[in-house]
Parts: structure tokens; C-alpha cells; sequence
């Protein structure tokens, strides 16, 4: 969508700048002593701010004297329905009705019907529908990462929902968002939901070696209880968090994470195979709870506890730089901060379909920018 769309403007800014080239005023200009022509003299880049928060490069001519005057935000909103239909999803999802976005749109000198409003977010439905049901059928995925976000929904009884999703790893370390659903809690049956609606559509769970998680409880059952077994990695920061969460002290807890990160630093893993990771790694954890043991922090048993699952990934994955990409969920976590940044502070939605609007948008435009940038381990 992005590459269409910024082919698409760049083709409009160049149809406007000839035709305003081809007029005599703006092909010549005065001299002192004769007449000169205005040559074009190179090109510029600008970056241009769209709906969602989408920064695109867009290239501008330049020129010796006299340079074009084009309005290119009404361009942008006039002559681009994708981003129309951006903007106008954008308020709709703010609470504005149908007949107030008209209005809006009305002030950006754009003449839209509440009617034409409605067809546009219809339209954006179906292709949202379409894109999310995809087969997946096509790509080798090896590995899972699925996490959870909780946002705020006025119109549920508990005033919040969760978003759950699954990035797929392939081999090579390419990635995807492959599907989401909105539930009411993250429990057995909401992971179920998502899983199942990931093999209806083309997802082969034999293949899968390892699935990313914060090693919830009803992620845990449902993984318990399918035919299929399939290890589950236990999100590092999560597990350090957890350890952590009963700590009140800020300071005292600042220092604990220093202790738990030191646990899984890079720099002290390089050059070593998986088996001695695994036996470096364990290590250190009987050093970090000693030392918390002796200064009286009960957490070195709960970090010692189940610290098994926090280090599977060193046991499936026999390439300790391709592990250490999926020791945290981290890459999905970093999709939710792309998605939070489109709400404002304490806002909520109005129902379960505004929230599929914002989730289908944000994440189809993550998997756009996914599809240019190199694997996940990358070097």
C-alpha cells in the first residue's frame, strides 16, 4: 500500500509541475539585459507527514529562478483516496460521526457527503476483511511470537479488551504479523481463537519449533492440551518483570534488573555454541541468587524456579545469534508501541469494531514496512 501510494503522489506532484512548466511565465524570466531561460537545476527531498502518522519521501524539482507554488496537502487529500480514507477512518475511530466528519472534511475544502463517508469506511472494511483472512499457505513460518494488548473499550461491561497476536519467523529470519483477534481476557479459549483462525488459513502447526511467549497461564494450557507439542519460550524481560514485580523499591529494583540482565548479556555469549550458553547462562543464575540470598531478597527462589523455560530457545535453535533474537517477544512489542502511538493519552474506543479498524490499519501498514527492511538476524 505504501509503495503504491507514494508512486501515486510522486506521479501527481510530476503531472502538476510539467503542466505549470509548459506556461511562457514560468518557462523564461527577465534579466537585466535579455531573457533566460528558467532551467531546471537538480531535485530535492522532502518528506511529506500523511494520515497514521506514515512519513514518505517525495522528490521535488528544482529550479534556477522562478520555483512551482502547488498546494500539495490539498493534492494529497483531494486526488488520493487512500488517504482520504485514511483521515476519515482516523476521525472515526476518535468517536466523530459520519455527519461531523463531513463537516471536518468540509474545512479542508474537501465537499463529502456523510453517506460518501460511510461507503468510503465500508470499503476500507471489506479490504481489511479480505487482507486478514489471506492464505498463509505460501511462506515456510518456523517460529512463533504472540503477545497481548490491552486497550480500552466503552462499549464492553469490563472497559477494556485484549489484542492478541502472532508475528511468524521464517528460516531465514523474515517476518510477518500473521493475525490478530480481540477477546475478552487471555485465557485458554482466546488463544485457541487465534491459533485456530492461523490453521484455517493455511498455518501448519507440525512445521512450527517454537512459539515466543510471556508464558501466561492460558497460553500455557492451550499449548498444553493440542496434539501437537511445541516448545514454548518464555519471554525473557517477561520473566525478569514477574521475578521483579513484587519489589517496591525503586532503586533496590533498578539494581536488581542490572543483576537479572547481566544474566543474558550478549557480549558474554558471543563465540559460544548453544550447550555452553545454556551452561554459562546457568551459571550466572546461581551466582545473581546467591547474592540476592544473602542480602535477604526472597526472589532468588522465584528466579531460580523457572528459569528452564526462559533458556529453550538455546535448546531448539542450535545457532546462538539466531536464538538471542527469540529470547524476547520483544519485536512484538515493539508493533504494540507503533500501534499505541495513534491513541491519545487515556483514550478508549468506542466498541469492538473501532478497535479492528485501528488494529487491521496499523498492523497491515507494519507488514508493508517489514517487507523492505532484512531479516530478523540480520548480521
Amino acid at each position: 500500500m505504501t509503495d503504491h501510494v507514494v508512486e501515486h503522489f510522486q506521479g501527481v506532484i510530476n503531472q502538476s509541475i510539467e503542466k505549470w512548466y509548459s506556461l511562457p511565465e514560468n518557462r523564461v524570466y527577465h534579466t537585466s539585459s535579455r531573457l533566460a531561460k528558467n532551467y531546471r537545476s537538480g531535485i530535492r527531498k522532502v518528506e511529506v507527514w500523511l494520515p497514521l502518522f506514515l512519513k514518505v519521501p517525495i522528490f521535488l524539482p528544482k529550479f534556477r529562478h522562478k520555483q512551482p507554488e502547488i498546494d500539495y496537502l490539498q493534492r494529497l487529500f483531494g486526488m488520493m483516496d487512500s488517504f482520504l480514507v485514511a483521515l476519515i477512518y482516523a476521525l472515526y475511530v476518535s468517536g466523530i460521526s459520519y455527519r461531523k466528519i463531513s463537516e471536518i472534511l468540509k474545512l479542508l475544502r474537501l465537499n463529502i457527503s456523510p453517506t460518501t463517508v460511510s461507503n468510503k469506511l465500508r470499503k476500507l472494511e471489506r479490504f481489511m476483511n479480505e487482507y486478514w483472512s489471506r492464505d498463509l499457505s505460501g511462506k515456510d513460518y518456523r517460529y512463533l511470537m504472540v503477545d497481548g494488548m490491552w486497550v480500552k473499550d466503552r462499549g464492553s461491561i469490563s472497559g477494556r479488551k485484549v489484542v492478541l497476536s502472532a508475528v511468524g519467523v521464517t528460516e531465514s529470519g523474515e517476518r510477518e504479523v500473521l493475525g490478530y483477534t480481540i477477546q475478552n481476557s487471555e485465557s485458554e479459549e482466546s488463544w485457541r481463537a487465534l491459533f485456530e483462525s492461523l490453521i484455517e488459513r493455511g498455518i501448519d502447526m507440525k512445521k512450527i519449533s517454537l512459539i515466543v511467549g510471556d508464558g501466561s497461564s492460558g497460553l500455557r494450557k492451550y499449548l498444553k492440551n493440542i496434539p501437537v507439542k511445541i516448545p514454548l519460550q518464555v519471554c525473557g524481560f517477561h520473566y525478569g518483570v514477574n521475578v521483579l514485580k513484587d519489589v517496591k523499591n525503586k532503586i533496590t529494583k533498578q539494581l536488581m534488573f542490572s543483576d537479572y540482565f547481566w544474566i543474558v548479556r550478549s557480549k558474554d555469549l558471543e563465540g559460544l555454541n548453544s550447550r555452553e550458553v545454556i551452561k554459562k547462562i546457568k551459571l550466572k543464575v546461581e551466582v545473581v541468587s546467591e547474592q540476592w540470598e544473602l542480602a535477604g531478597r526472597r526472589n532468588s527462589l522465584k528466579l531460580k524456579r523457572d528459569f528452564d523455560k526462559v533458556i529453550t530457545v538455546f535448546r531448539v535453535i542450535e545457532d546462538p545469534s539466531k536464538a538471542r533474537k527469540l529470547f524476547t517477544n520483544n519485536v512484538v512489542e515493539r508493533y504494540f508501541r507503533d500501534y499505541k502511538q495513534f491513541l491519545y493519552e487515556k483514550a478508549s474506543f468506542n466498541d469492538e469494531k473501532s478497535i479492528n479498524y485501528l488494529t487491521g490499519l496499523v498492523f497491515y501498514d507494519i507488514n508493508q514496512r517489514l517487507r523492505r527492511k532484512p531479516p530478523l538476524w540480520h548480521k
